[in-house]
């Protein structure tokens, strides 16, 4: 989301975007965020962890924050409060989308090869504004071959794709086209759909949760984002 019309969340460089697996503890939450789920382990009877994983752009790898800041960590801290032995792994990259590859050269399909243990319950997709400027009517063949390309390697995950969020309630017909194609795509993958503009993901609390930049979240946006996300993975790692 920063340049031309071509709007690219954070090209800058940052190394934030490779593929990391986080291990940490704690609970967090933010004001206005959904409130946490307490919720029993998953169906996993062998003691192994659960394994997450998140594609994505530079709303997920911490940037103008820090990856330890960012809410897929935090996301982990909750669980791992709750007792729940969780595994995730953010593939994210700054500037990525489904068109547009990423400061580490990847677009969000190509974030998922290799990087998709065979034991993993839900991956969730979340983004991106940094199609806008490209080729939309793409977007939907993009999602289905993102969701081929987890099945490939890991049959039993659960995809959740998450549309991009809006800071504002004046919505940009562009984010909308991009929006749409994403919901279009997870329909045709038999996966689901979150829409964050249909339900005001930080839209009444922007002064708080985004940084100086207006774009990315403080590390209050990352407890709500956290928050939001943690209220989508629970049940299903519940069905699990």
């Amino acid at each position: 989301m920063i340049l031309k019309r071509k709007r690219n969340r954070a090209w800058r460089g940052l190394g934030a975007g490779t593929a990391v697996v986080l291990l940490l503890s704690g609970c967090a939450t933010a004001a206005g965020a959904s409130a946490p789920i307490t919720m029993e382990p998953s169906g996993k009877t062998d003691g192994a962890a659960t394994t997450i994983v998140v594609v994505g752009d530079s709303i997920s790898t911490g940037f103008q924050t820090s990856s330890a800041d960012s809410w897929p960590s935090k996301l982990e801290q909750n669980f791992t409060a709750q007792g729940v032995a969780l595994t995730l792994v953010n593939t994210a990259e700054n500037g990525a989308g489904y068109l547009v590859a990423g400061s580490e050269g990847k677009t969000f399909e190509q974030q998922t090869e290799n990087a998709i243990p065979g034991d993993t319950s839900v991956v969730i997709v979340y983004g991106s504004e940094n199609d806008i400027g490209y080729d939309v009517s793409q977007i939907s063949s993009q999602v289905v071959s993102t969701a081929t390309a987890v099945r490939a390697q890991a049959p039993q995950a659960q995809i959740l794709f998450v549309g991009p969020a809006s800071y504002s309630s004046n919505v940009d017909p562009d984010l909308l086209s991009i929006r749409d194609r994403i919901q279009q795509g997870a329909k045709s993958a038999k996966a689901d759909f979150v829409d964050p503009i249909a339900q005001r993901w930080i839209m009444d609390d922007e002064a708080e949760l985004i940084g100086p930049d207006g774009d990315h979240p403080t590390v209050q946006g990352h407890l709500y984002l956290a928050a939001k996300f943690e209220s989508l993975v629970a049940p299903l790692l519940k069905k699990g």
